[in-house]
């Protein structure tokens, strides 16, 4: 079953599970299930312990962008104010933006959102002449 890709809790909760399998087979199986994820879990702790300042230069590594970036999405907001024709499609670029934080979608980059200021820059220094 496991082959086909069943995991081991839909084999737990199975009927062929309970029907198939003497009580002491079903005790083993979830023994010895409880004692790999103890495991597991104790490995994952020391990976953790091990890579404590790894992670947090990484962490600060990423605020600081978060920082960049977030203040020139401000920089990017303000331009819809200059325009009420071009307002609406600014914003709409600063959600898609900010949307790019979430989980499902990616980071927007610090040049990206620079290249967009700045085309909006040049719009409108394009129209004051």
């Amino acid at each position: 079953m496991m082959k086909e890709g069943v995991t081991v809790d839909e084999l737990i909760k199975s009927n062929w599970f309970e029907n198939e399998l003497t009580a002491e087979q079903r005790y083993q199986v979830e023994d010895g299930t409880l004692l790999a994820r103890y495991k597991v879990e104790q490995e994952d702790k020391g990976l953790v312990a091990s890579h404590g300042d790894e992670f947090d230069k990484l962490v600060a590594k990423y605020e600081k962008k978060a920082v960049i970036i977030e203040g020139l999405l401000e920089e990017l907001a303000s331009l819809a104010g200059k325009d009420d024709r071009y307002k609406e499609e600014i914003e709409n670029q600063v959600a898609a933006f900010r949307e790019g934080w979430s989980v499902v979608e990616r980071d927007p980059s610090e040049d990206e959102v620079k290249g967009t200021i700045q085309y909006w820059k040049d719009v409108f220094g394009g129209e004051e002449e």
